[in-house]
């Protein structure tokens, strides 16, 4: 994996990352707007295009997703989690793991 943390990306573009990898475990590559209802579903309201779909460019960019054009439809994009995104979230989750285990440790 390249320098890059989580640290690195934004709260939304964390997020982005995260719902992408829920929507593909749910349905295979997803477009944006599978992308959209679990971010809403976990706090996001009236998402704008003018700011979600750029997020999603700039995930591709940074090399977490890869962008697809839709066979079907031509208009639309399919996005798939790379490697490295696969393993910038495993990251992601070993720290969590680990603070969730200190914190309970502290308090017992």
């Amino acid at each position: 994996m390249t320098g890059l943390s989580m640290a690195d990306l934004t709260g939304f573009q964390r997020d982005v990352l995260v719902a992408t990898r829920h929507a593909q475990a749910s349905n295979g590559a997803p477009n944006g707007q599978a992308i959209i209802p679990i971010l809403e579903a976990n706090g996001y309201e009236n998402i704008q295009s003018g700011r979600f779909y750029p997020t999603l460019d700039d995930l591709v960019r940074l090399g977490l997703l890869e962008k697809r054009q839709n066979p079907e439809d031509k208009r639309a994009n399919h996005y798939e989690i790379t490697e490295q995104g696969e393993e910038l979230l495993e990251a992601r989750r070993q720290f969590l793991d680990r603070s969730s285990t200190t914190v309970q440790e502290g308090s017992a």
